[in-house]
């Protein structure tokens, strides 16, 4: 099993932390099944080009799977050039929507910005009872995609929405 994570750089202990994971469940599979998992990870350096010049080379290797990349635009560019291959791609982080339709063996692991939004909204109105709601989002385009899909979904459930209010992440007040 390969892993193509991010093993240097700035992203370098997210990457860390997905192989440290991958070699816990390995280990419980060898353990609980007997079968032994070898993985072997490879850097992309959180670059979507190298991401993608790797799981190219690993269509030919007999590879079973692969395990990453760590972002959505690694993992954009990657599945786009897997599309016609069919070389498993379990996708741990990335929660761009749309991921899953660049290539038919991509697996999204976490859901996307806009679902997470989705089910905030209806957690507020059908757990908690919420019938109004502020909203407060930094302006990096995930959080914005994800309040606008909170928004939407609250009104569509009957909510209103008294304010959106913008901040940049790096304010601090």
């Amino acid at each position: 099993m390969a892993l193509l994570l991010p093993l240097s750089g700035e992203l370098q202990s997210f990457g860390e932390a997905i192989f440290r994971g991958a070699a816990i469940g390995a280990e419980k599979c060898r353990r609980e099944s007997g079968r032994h998992l070898r993985l072997i990870p490879y850097d992309t350096k959180g670059n979507a080009i190298d991401a993608a010049r790797l799981a190219r080379e690993l269509v030919h290797t007999g590879t079973d799977a692969v395990i990453g990349p760590l972002t959505s635009d690694e993992t954009a560019v990657t599945a786009a050039a897997l599309g016609c291959d069919f070389l498993p791609l379990i996708v741990p982080a990335a929660t761009q929507a749309g991921l899953t339709l660049l290539s038919e063996s991509a697996f999204q692991l976490s859901p996307n910005i806009e679902l997470q939004g989705i089910r905030a909204a209806e957690y507020a109105v059908l757990t908690r009872g919420a019938d109004t709601a502020a909203i407060v989002t930094p302006t990096t385009a995930d959080q914005v995609r994800m309040a606008e899909a909170f928004e939407d979904r609250f009104r569509a459930l009957g909510g209103a929405v008294v304010a959106t209010e913008y901040y940049r992440p790096r304010d601090r007040d």
